[in-house]
């Protein structure tokens, strides 16, 4: 029993602190986006509000989300790229994509990579982009 008495504190020790983390993220976020309208800037992109199970949701749809490319393709990399980012904070961007992929190997031929990148994560079923954010995975509807 000592054992459970003590994984149940430290469960609430960790819901303290999670609640601490997301209040202060709430202040950051307003603080951003008053300095923002304040001096007639575009307030930084900041991850949306995720729990740890939606965390960990995204982390198994990204997983599944990159087994159609051959493995080792510039393809491949650029899928499994945007798929990682995706399960760390719920989003990513064309840039980073791009700066991932050329970090692990990807040889982009095309001119405007970042639209080369664009483009292969648009012609995947498993990404959906939202301008103001970047690439998400796509959530299939129960009816589809």
């Amino acid at each position: 029993m000592d054992y459970l008495d003590r994984a149940a504190k430290e469960l609430e020790e960790i819901a303290k602190q999670e609640k601490a983390l997301i209040e202060r993220k709430a202040k950051l976020r307003a603080f951003a986006e008053m300095g923002a309208s304040l001096f007639g800037t575009q307030p930084p992109v900041i991850a949306p509000e995720q729990s740890s199970l939606q965390l960990a949701e995204n982390r198994q749809l990204a997983v599944a989300a990159t087994h159609r490319a051959r493995k080792g393709t510039a393809k491949s990399i650029i899928l499994q790229a945007a798929a990682d980012i995706i399960a760390a904070r719920g989003y990513a961007q064309t840039e980073e994509v791009l700066a991932t992929a050329l970090a692990a190997g990807a040889n982009i031929g095309a001119a405007n990579k970042p639209l080369a990148v664009s483009t292969i994560l648009s012609r995947s079923p498993q990404f959906e982009n939202d301008r103001s954010k970047g690439w998400f995975l796509k959530v299939e509807s129960p009816n589809t």
